[in-house]
């Protein structure tokens, strides 16, 4: 079996501690280099999560709309307000009547809207029955 031999120079102090001195500047420079780059990027996360942020609250409509249905609940749109929300619930109950549930993202309240066609027009059932 071969044993490899391992040759060690003697080279004066100076010039070792030069040559440890300049692989800590280097490594110290990567390392700089690696965390600023880490910063930059963070830094660009940050900015444009802020700016996803921003631009999905004013975007994001507040009311979602479902139908109810005997599986569970079929998602069929958003809408800005209240009152555009019950707009889009009667416009598609008159192809599909039926129940329709509104749910509030601020509040997290919901209601339930039933609308029956009667003679071809849409209203809402009484409380009582």
């Amino acid at each position: 079996m071969l044993r490899p031999k391992v040759h060690f120079a003697q080279v004066p102090l100076t010039v070792a501690k030069k040559a440890l001195a300049d692989e800590l500047r280097r490594k110290k420079a990567a390392e700089r280099a690696q965390v600023s780059g880490k910063k930059q990027a963070t830094l660009e996360k940050v900015a444009v999560g802020e700016c996803s942020k921003a631009r999905i609250k004013m975007a994001s409509p507040a009311f979602d709309i479902f139908q109810v249905q005997d599986s569970g609940v079929l998602w069929l749109g958003s809408a800005a307000t209240a009152e555009d929300a019950k707009e889009q619930v009667r416009q598609m109950a008159a192809r599909a009547p039926g129940k329709y549930l509104l749910f509030d993202q601020k509040t997290g309240t919901k209601q339930v809207m039933e609308l029956h066609s009667v003679g071809g027009n849409l209203h809402l059932p009484d409380a009582q029955g």
